[in-house]
């Protein structure tokens, strides 16, 4: 790894224990030629691991011409400068922290990293630093919302407000225009196959809806809204929804399976691209608004904007278990994302709740582990013998108050 260091004239003292990295000092920069980039296009840039369906993690490979497409595009659509300060709140594992790192790499804007204890309710922290930019999943303006710190003009220093990661309700959004007066409010929309965002609805055309559309693609992008064949729909109609152009990742890591079932070499009529994306995202086409969520053709959920694969948590209960059989449902909201999982087991031993969630903390992140285990003697089954989620959905309607 090259490390940057200008403000050296020469090696500190622990450099010495990173005998791979390699330093450059003041010096260095004299010397053009020394630092001259040795990428192509192609190569890759960084690789982003999502949660897989069968337990083994997905690592999305994002090249260089991925990532500087989608920053450049977001420096035009957004018009970031130096003058910038931007907050930094996800983590580095979440694909929304490429575009805080890259945007203001690129545009030369300042990047402020919140400090953990700000981090639910950074509102101080925004007007402290006199923030001009801001990027977070909307769960992000719940919690402000929840704690009484979204006021109208409350955030009236920032310029540029993006959301992504997961569907953004309406009636946050309006909640959220109010709270920052100056500030362009835009829902964004993508996969991290696609680079961080490939679409994006602007709230000035209105937040009158549930769920806020996804808008349309960037420009030199792509989108086609196709049935199982994969054959486009008319607009209006349900769709798988594919997307096309040079934001579209190179594959996933040492799985050529997966990346040729993911990632298919198709020309639909009327469309440049001739490589897509299926994103499993069912959506529809509306001319005034652009593309409309309809929610997810597998057993993938958004908690807390983290995409969560259902089947990767009952893998690990199956492990803790010992037990084959387990079943994994989102508690949903309004938004059609999950404030948090239940779990049922099918076993003839009784279980100590809190004792099964310690156990998959070594497995899971926390807003992985489901909130409520419950125990069965003998899990639904569909005619097909497969589980029958639709029935513990039900199950536990029931029994919620």
């Amino acid at each position: 790894m090259r490390v940057l260091m200008p403000d050296h004239n020469d090696a500190p003292e622990w450099t010495r224990r990173c005998p791979r990295h390699r330093f450059y000092y003041r010096s260095d920069f004299l010397n053009q030629g020394e630092l001259k980039p040795t990428a192509q296009s192609s190569d890759t840039a960084y690789i982003m691991f999502t949660s897989g369906s069968t337990g083994v993690p997905k690592g999305v490979v994002i090249s260089h011409a991925n990532v500087m497409a989608y920053s450049q595009a977001m420096i035009e659509r957004y018009g970031y400068c130096s003058d910038d300060r931007l907050i930094h709140l996800p983590e580095l594992s979440f694909d929304l922290s490429v575009h805080d790192l890259f945007v203001a790499w690129a545009s030369g804007a300042s990047l402020f990293s919140v400090p953990e204890r700000e981090l639910m309710l950074p509102d101080d922290f925004v007007r402290r630093h006199a923030l001009t930019g801001w990027t977070s999943v909307p769960s992000a303006v719940a919690y402000l919302k929840q704690f009484n710190k979204l006021k109208p003009g409350c955030f009236e220093g920032l310029r540029v407000s993006v959301f992504c990661g997961e569907p953004f309700s309406g009636q946050l959004a309006s909640d959220w225009c109010a709270a920052a007066p100056n500030a362009v409010v835009d829902n964004l929309y993508g996969p991290t196959e696609a680079t961080v965002a490939f679409t994006g609805y602007s709230c000035s055309n209105g937040v009158d809806f549930s769920i806020l559309p996804l808008g349309e693609p960037f420009p030199g992008l792509e989108v086609a809204v196709c049935d199982e064949t994969p054959t486009p729909v008319p607009p209006g109609e349900i769709g798988e929804l594919f997307l096309g152009g040079i934001q579209v990742a190179q594959g996933y890591w040492q799985d050529d399976e997966m990346t040729k079932r993911q990632f298919i070499e198709r020309t639909f009529s009327g469309k440049v691209s001739e490589r897509w994306y299926r994103t499993g995202d069912l959506v529809s086409y509306d001319a005034r608004v652009g593309l409309i969520y309809k929610g997810r053709l597998t057993r993938q959920v958004k908690i807390r904007g983290y995409r969560v694969e259902l089947t990767e948590i009952e893998a690990v209960l199956r492990r803790n278990l010992k037990t084959e059989f387990t079943a994994v449902i989102p508690c949903m909201n309004e938004s059609k994302t999950a404030d948090y999982l239940v779990a049922y087991v099918e076993t003839v031993d009784d279980f100590i709740e809190d004792d099964v969630k310690g156990a998959c903390e070594a497995d899971l992140p926390s807003y992985m582990i489901p909130r409520r285990l419950f125990r069965l003697n003998k899990m639904p089954l569909t005619e097909n013998g497969k589980t029958n989620y639709e029935t513990l959905e039900a199950m536990f309607r029931e029994m919620a108050p």
